[in-house]
């Protein structure tokens, strides 16, 4: 039979195992939300593999929140239009592709224009890259890998629009 003594024991050890079991996690999410913070309290270095691209006003923006992030705004130099635009930080992205409808494509960014970008998810130490972009002479420049991505994007998207098209039938 177990003695009172021994039932203190043995829960007083489970109450401790429970505080640093706490502990421990309490201490892990509030690095990561640290790391994320730190990450955000300077501007990261903003390249473009795109000649005519340009980042300019760079700023964090909603500074110590969990919305925290770096706006900027990406300046064309060149007298063609850009229609697609793929921005990366690390292993996150963001793309905008005026070229999913072949039928009324959208420029993204006007000949000497601006585009207002704003990143939220950043790769802590990583560079924000202008990846690649697509000019309205559909000549494509930057990562190839990043052109491949918004080619292979673009494609399943009409895809899925055909499908949807097909599926509800001719029109009447």
């Amino acid at each position: 039979m177990k003695t009172p003594s021994r039932h203190r024991r043995i829960l007083l050890f489970t109450l401790g195992m429970l505080i640093v079991a706490s502990t421990i996690v309490a201490a892990v999410f509030s690095a990561k939300r640290l790391q994320r913070r730190l990450a955000q309290d300077s501007v990261p270095q903003i390249l473009s593999n795109v000649k005519d691209l340009e980042a300019i006003n760079a700023r964090i923006v909603r500074a110590n929140t969990e919305t925290s992030g770096i706006a900027f705004e990406v300046f064309n130099k060149s007298n063609r239009a850009v229609m697609a635009i793929r921005i990366k930080s690390g292993n996150a992205a963001i793309s905008k592709d005026g070229l999913r409808d072949d039928e009324h494509p959208i420029v993204v960014i006007e000949p000497h224009g601006l585009l207002p970008v704003e990143m939220t998810e950043l790769t802590p130490n990583a560079p924000i890259i202008i990846a690649s972009a697509t000019f309205q002479d559909l000549k494509e420049e930057g990562e190839q890998s990043s052109i491949d991505f918004m080619r292979t994007n673009r494609e399943h998207y009409k895809k899925e629009r055909d499908k949807q098209s097909a599926e509800k039938g001719p029109k009447p």
